[in-house]
């Protein structure tokens, strides 16, 4: 299989509501949904299957020259190859201890081969007992002489070594998906860009459309390639009706365990809100629409979410149920789905990169420039999460906003400012899924914080704000936003997925 071909192989008083409840840090942490009520596989729990190969060439002769130019004299074969299979085990010792929380490693193999670099027919057979589990083979310093031609798996040799340029600069030209790797960092980098292309591959958004929606123009115009996402990576989608999508709401209403699963997520986002604006009812309809989405997504096989905003909001049953779909991104994100705003197939594909190698809530939305002689960005929906700082961390410190004046429609808003000075990457795709976008910043500002409506901003500096708006327009315009500096991972995930990444750092 050539490299480049195909990627996918591997109860609480309204009264009550209106002031902050006392938080504590383990309450903060606590999880929102009930792992009881739905069980819906994260994409991001994708393990990585590496199988490590230490190869070592001893000969059987005693020979002096070229390539052994020490004193046969006091040469001992036996001694050597005690001497390569401590060396073997203090590897695999080192290898396991290294080794990425997200692998499964497989068995460690001791490959030995004399001068011709031939193995025998058992070892081949040691070596590929586990071939079809396999993801990647680790290979240690040295090769192991014909495996390109014996696996069609992808290989990672780690040692800054001559083997790792020669042997990887002839099988890439080859068509075999092969990389080299300094350190156990650089390996650790690869296996997590393995794990996001087995991700992505088990991801299937549920899309909530009546079709294609060509007016709305900041997600259709710049989405991506149905065709070239599934073909390629795997990356699925789901349709459904929004009538069906509140048919489904109406009567997760009339279901008992719903309804006191609601009251219980809604009493514990008032009592962990450092502010809340909003009434009891009106924040619990937002969650049995969070709700309804998973028990939506379990039924169809998803684990992402991606619901039109402006034809859901045209369709004017918002306004009849007094909903918005903000919440419910929050919290999906939260707990390790993607789920991105307005249908946008692309930023959902974003964070569900993101989600994989930063482990913590993205945000996402609009992304455009707010001041060119500062370089200053601002993203900006009311989709933030308690998780942005890490999903084993303790929540942040958020507030409780109602998207429309006349106060439903809960979303969750947080105070970009307290971060002032922290790095935060952000990418979107162009829709041909062959580019992405990736710009570092530095977190500067809050705006909209309080405000009713779609308006909760970041204010982000970045080093080339003419520059990010030149290559959006091959991409669009939301984009997905973790925090910290994870540009070196991505590089090496773009690498992997067969993506050109341009980067604005």
């Amino acid at each position: 299989m050539k490299r480049r071909e195909f990627l996918l192989s591997t109860g609480v008083t309204s009264a009550g509501m209106m002031f902050p409840g006392l938080v504590s840090q383990r309450a903060r942490g606590a999880a929102l949904s009930d792992k009881g009520l739905f069980n819906i596989p994260r994409p991001m729990d994708a393990r990585v299957n590496v199988k490590p190969l230490f190869g070592i060439r001893i000969p059987r002769e005693l020979h002096e020259g070229p390539c052994r130019p020490n004193d046969p004299a006091g040469w001992d074969r036996q001694a050597e190859k005690a001497k390569a299979k401590q060396s073997f085990i203090e590897w695999k010792d080192r290898t396991e201890s290294e080794m990425a929380k997200s692998v499964n490693l497989l068995e460690p193999e001791y490959v030995e081969f004399a001068g011709d670099h031939l193995i025998d027919e058992g070892t081949w057979n040691r070596i590929l007992e586990q071939d079809d589990r396999v993801d990647m083979y680790l290979l240690s310093r040295y090769r192991i002489p014909g495996l390109g031609y014996k696996t069609d798996k992808p290989m990672v040799m780690v040692g800054n070594d001559c083997s790792t340029l020669d042997v990887t600069a002839k099988l890439d030209s080859e068509g075999h998906e092969i990389y080299g790797a300094m350190d156990m960092e650089q390996v650790t980098d690869l296996i997590q860009a393995f794990r996001v292309r087995k991700a992505l591959a088990r991801t299937k958004v549920l899309v909530v459309s009546d079709g294609d929606w060509d007016y709305e123009y900041n997600t259709v115009r710049s989405n991506l390639d149905r065709a070239t996402m599934r073909e390629k990576f795997g990356f699925d989608v789901r349709n459904i009706s929004i009538a069906e999508m509140m048919d489904h709401f109406e009567a997760r209403n009339k279901d008992e365990n719903y309804l006191k699963e609601a009251e219980r997520i809604t009493s514990q986002l008032v009592q962990d809100a450092e502010k809340n604006s909003m009434s009891a009812g009106s924040i619990k309809d937002s969650v049995m629409y969070y709700l309804t989405a998973k028990s939506l997504m379990e039924k169809y096989g998803c684990n992402a979410f991606s619901p039109t905003c402006q034809e859901f909001c045209v369709s004017r049953l918002p306004m009849k149920y007094r909903v918005t779909p903000c919440l419910a991104h929050s919290l999906l994100k939260d707990e390790g789905y993607a789920s991105g705003c307005e249908g946008d197939l692309n930023v959902t594909f974003a964070m569900a990169i993101q989600i994989c190698l930063a482990e913590r809530t993205p945000y996402m939305g609009n992304t455009l420039v707010a001041d060119r002689e500062s370089n200053m960005l601002w993203i900006g929906h009311d989709v933030p999460g308690r998780k942005m700082k890490g999903y084993a961390q303790p929540d942040v410190p958020y507030r409780i906003v109602s998207f429309t004046e006349r106060n439903w429609g809960a979303t969750l808003r947080y105070d970009f400012s307290r971060d002032r000075g922290l790095p935060v990457t952000f990418c979107r795709m162009s829709p041909k899924l062959d580019r992405m976008l990736a710009v570092k910043g530095i977190m500067r500002d809050v705006g909209g914080l309080d405000q009713w409506g779609c308006t909760l901003k970041a204010f982000i500096e970045v080093p080339d704000v003419t520059a990010y708006f030149r290559e959006a327009q091959k991409t669009g315009h939301h984009f997905s936003m973790v925090y910290g500096d994870y540009l070196r991972q991505m590089r090496t995930a773009a690498d992997v997925l067969n993506i050109e990444m341009i980067e604005i750092s």
